[in-house]
């Protein structure tokens, strides 16, 4: 019953340590050895909190998880699907970022030309994703005309940017 109850957190946690790594997969392992070795080693003291114990051995097991893959595989390096060095993608890339670095510029001149309350919410709702009924309360307005006023102005910015032949 305990692990029915804290079972959910406690693959959270594991595959949140595992996450990203060529373990990944083996967060239920992680699990699994986590509940085996409390079975066989019951906790002697009071516990207060069994969910965040129970959680704590599952992100050890990960870790350990973790460890081990390092120690049996220390050289390992994932296989290069190309050369990075490869002339045509360095270019490509260089390119990419200039025309990122003019689309931002642009769009920065054509932000500063909005008005005062639609740059800041833009500002606050979209790029610094603050609630939208939080940005409400201060302007003294409701969270739906926060939404609308993001949409215009980001219409009335991209209006402005294709008329200047931005595409974005």
């Amino acid at each position: 019953m305990l692990y029915l109850d804290h079972a959910d957190a406690m693959h959270r946690a594991a595959a949140r340590v595992l996450r990203g790594t060529r373990v990944a997969h083996r967060y239920q392992d992680a699990v699994q050895d986590a509940v085996v070795s409390l079975m066989s080693s019951w906790p002697t003291g009071k516990v207060e909190n069994w969910e965040a114990f129970m959680v704590s051995v599952a992100r050890r097991k990960a870790l350990d998880i973790l460890k081990s893959a390092d120690v049996r595989h220390p050289d390992y390096k994932p296989v290069e699907e190309h050369d990075p060095l490869d002339e045509e993608d360095v270019a490509e890339t260089v390119t990419s970022v200039l025309d990122q670095d003019h689309v931002v510029k642009a769009a920065r001149e054509k932000l500063a030309l909005l008005p005062d309350r639609d740059r800041y919410v833009l500002e606050q709702y979209k790029a610094l994703g603050r609630p939208g009924r939080e940005v409400a309360r201060e302007l003294g307005i409701s969270p739906g005309r926060v939404s609308q006023i993001a949409t215009s102005a980001l219409k009335t910015m991209g209006r402005m940017l294709k008329e200047e032949g931005v595409t974005w």
